[in-house]
């Protein structure tokens, strides 16, 4: 349920001083760079007796890391998580105790090392937040730090940090400009988290994923848990499932190096009800009911669809009138199999339309004639045709119908970037407290 007590001014306050101290999240990729920034806090943090685990994977991340901060906490274990990217504000990526850093704490500490640490003025966005994350964890006495790889893992500023336990989510086409395009590249990249002698758990649902890694970490050394060939998943567990046993599994060796009881069955099933932001996220105002869920990817598309089958089975899932829908920046090949995929499943999502939104790293489309255009062409970089969709194209103007009543007694999901996603929230959480 998104809370519609969040004060937005408060949270704008983040965004205005990052803004006007770091330009927006950009992929760096010079880790000998990133190194030289981090040294110093690097030597600080690695005198602690941190238990340290990084979670990579193209999908399912944030779930995972999320449960897991849940089976560690309630054991009273302190935790520290890092998860990126954010939907309202960058608050979100600060997770002690599995509460949000207060947004006053978090200003303060962003000044104070702005201030007193030069070597921050070279920092990305990114880079600067992790900093200020690293140096939060060393105000405190915390057990298990949980890292959420930001982009791909092998070049990503988590990976300063040898974690003493790895897990690879899944693996699908994202980012390939980045990161290669492949799946065996993309797996490479994500194993770069590894660490000899330190094990790895993975839930790769390709077989010939599997024998890459096998004889990856046969090479380096590295124990290796693989979800799928000890029979923990197959592949008719659900999305939600496979990143819920992931995290029992995580717990679980956590557990053994504390030497406490193994995840029970009760803790373990409680997952089934925890709620995350832009999963399903739900709030019902005078103006219309909306529903958020990030899904960013092609492989995301599926697995979102998915779970809405699933709940519906159910009995969980009521009618949806409408499906807005937008992405950020990538190739336009996705962003039409995306709507395909949508399109295909407008017995579930009702009307699509199709929106673009204000941002740096938003998709834009110069096909659509404009509001009420019905057949969206998509084009490659050398102007071939690579098809149409047939959908509702409303531009930038989903905010003014929101604001404006038009999804009135409606039910309205909200489906697409996380940057989306959180344009979108703002605009409600606006409204209703105005």
């Amino acid at each position: 349920m998104l809370d519609r007590n969040i004060n937005i001014k408060d949270l704008q306050k983040i965004d205005t001083w990052l803004s006007t101290h770091f330009d927006r999240e950009n992929f760096k990729g010079d880790f000998s760079r990133t190194q030289k920034i981090f040294e110093s806090i690097l030597l600080e943090f690695n005198q602690r007796e941190f238990q340290v685990v990084t979670i990579a994977g193209t999908n399912g991340k944030g779930e995972t890391a999320l449960s897991l901060e849940y089976l560690l906490s309630h054991r009273g274990m302190s935790t520290a998580l890092w998860t990126s990217p954010h939907i309202l504000a960058a608050n979100e990526r600060f997770r002690f105790d599995s509460e949000e850093l207060e947004i006053t704490k978090l200003l303060e500490s962003f000044q104070y090392l702005y201030d007193t640490k030069p070597v921050l003025k070279e920092a990305s966005y990114y880079e600067f937040l992790f900093y200020v994350f690293l140096y939060e964890v060393l105000q405190r006495n915390v057990a298990v730090v949980i890292l959420e790889v930001g982009l791909g893992g092998r070049l990503d500023a988590t990976n300063l940090l040898d974690a003493n336990l790895m897990c690879i989510t899944s693996i699908s086409r994202d980012h390939e400009n980045i990161l290669g395009k492949g799946y065996k590249n993309i797996l490479m990249e994500k194993l770069g988290i590894t660490r000899s002698q330190r094990f790895l758990i993975t839930s790769l649902e390709l077989s010939y994923l599997r024998e890459i890694t096998k004889k990856y970490i046969v090479e380096k050394d590295i124990p290796w848990i693989d979800l799928y060939d000890l029979n923990q998943l197959t592949k008719n567990h659900s999305y939600r499932d496979r990143n819920r046993n992931m995290a029992r599994h995580l717990a679980n060796c956590l557990f053994r190096t504390f030497k406490v009881d193994l995840v029970q069955d009760d803790e373990f099933s409680y997952l089934e009800y925890l709620n995350f932001k832009a999963r399903m996220e739900t709030i019902t105002t005078t103006f219309g009911k909306y529903i958020f869920n990030g899904a960013h990817n092609v492989d995301g598309i599926r697995k979102y669809i998915e779970q809405l089958y699933v709940l519906r089975e159910q009995s969980d899932f009521a009618p949806i009138d409408y499906t807005l829908v937008s992405f950020s920046k990538r190739q336009e090949q996705d962003i039409f199999n995306m709507l395909k995929i949508l399109k295909q499943n407008s017995a579930l999502l009702g009307n699509l339309l199709l929106c673009c939104f204000k941002h740096p790293k938003a998709w834009s489309t110069q096909a659509a004639a404009g509001e009420g255009n019905n057949h969206v062409p998509f084009r490659d970089i050398s102007g071939k045709l690579i098809g149409v969709v047939e959908v509702t194209y409303i531009g930038n103007t989903w905010d003014k119908k929101i604001t404006e009543g038009f999804f009135k007694n409606k039910s309205v999901m909200v489906v697409g970037s996380y940057y989306f996603v959180g344009e979108v929230q703002r605009t409600v959480l606006q409204k209703v407290t105005n």
